[in-house]
């Protein structure tokens, strides 16, 4: 039998150790592989599980309730009087400016003097400067104490063109109109109010369920219809509740009724148009007794007067709102 050279020998375990590293480096692509496919599987299930989160909870978050009361009694600002602090003090020293023996001497007096009176008039600059600036900010502070004092005063007073006005200047609105088109309050007489809000139609909810199997794989398979329009019934509601979350926290209102608007097509005429899909009558107080963090919105209805046809497999149809008594 013939005998292997030790070239041989070597050149054989060197096949086997870079035969086992290419097998290894392999494993790893496919570890590398199979875990940046879990990471994007997992990236898009929570941002299936954000939106609907996001969709459907605008009803836990609200403005602080603004306090009338306390703005109307806040004291008015004092304006600022020149105490010309520097100046007096630059003046003190030359009222009783005393030479020194070694002013005396070498003859000091007048270059002393006349340097406390430069010194004079760069302190009188300087509170004259302090003084501007005290003045410049007591007429902003009054400005801003003027303007919220007649506005909290209007609103106590119900005056009901003072609630357009700072609806006009302070929109309540602004987040959940990243998820709507619209939102309108009218004022009534009988110091109502009536918001319409023109919801940003189905198309902001998902069609497909995103879900990671326990295989580490992506599972995307569409909405059941009647799941589909579970959510978008949630979405309405919530942002509905919300809306009067934001009004009731600005304004003294004995009561609210809150619409829901959207695109609905007209089956006679096969055209879109404008309808009203729900209406709820929200009582002044009606949020207290209910944990906003623990609700579901579209089962909270309940807790109100409302108008809705709602089919499961076709949603929100056509309503006349409600009227206020």
């Amino acid at each position: 039998m013939a005998r292997r050279t030790p070239l041989l020998s070597a050149m054989n375990q060197l096949s086997k150790e870079m035969q086992k590293s290419a097998n290894a480096a392999a494993r790893e692509r496919k570890r590398l592989e199979k875990a940046e496919i879990l990471r994007s599987a997992q990236e898009t299930e929570s941002l299936y599980l954000y939106t609907i989160e996001t969709i459907t909870s605008h009803h836990k978050d609200c403005k602080p309730i603004v306090n009338w009361k306390s703005i109307s009694n806040l004291p008015e600002p004092i304006k600022p009087k020149n105490s010309e602090k520097e100046t007096k003090k630059i003046e003190y020293y030359i009222k009783n400016y005393q030479p020194s023996f070694f002013s005396k001497l070498f003859r000091l007096e007048s270059k002393q003097l006349e340097k406390l009176n430069q010194d004079l008039i760069l302190a009188q600059k300087k509170d004259s400067d302090n003084y501007q600036a005290e003045i410049n900010k007591y007429n902003k502070d009054y400005e801003t104490w003027e303007k919220n004092n007649n506005i909290a005063n209007r609103i106590l007073n119900k005056d009901y063109n003072a609630y357009i006005d700072y609806f006009a200047e302070n929109n309540p609105f602004e987040k959940i109109e990243l998820f709507a088109y619209s939102v309108q309050i009218e004022i009534t007489e009988n110091n109502n109010a009536i918001v319409t809000l023109r919801e940003g139609g189905k198309e902001i909810i998902p069609e497909n369920s995103a879900m990671v199997l326990k295989s580490g794989t992506l599972s995307v398979k569409k909405l059941p219809v009647s799941k589909y329009y579970d959510l978008y019934k949630n979405y309405v509601c919530s942002a509905l509740y919300r809306a009067a979350r934001e009004v009731y926290a600005i304004l003294p209102l004995d009561g609210m009724i809150v619409n829901a608007e959207s695109e609905i097509i007209n089956t006679t005429t096969g055209n879109s148009e404008k309808a009203i899909i729900l209406s709820i009558e929200i009582p002044k107080g009606s949020f207290d007794n209910l944990n906003m963090e623990n609700i579901v919105p579209a089962d909270a209805l309940y807790n109100f007067k409302h108008s809705m046809k709602f089919l499961k497999t076709k949603g929100f149809q056509p309503i006349e709102p409600l009227k206020i008594d």
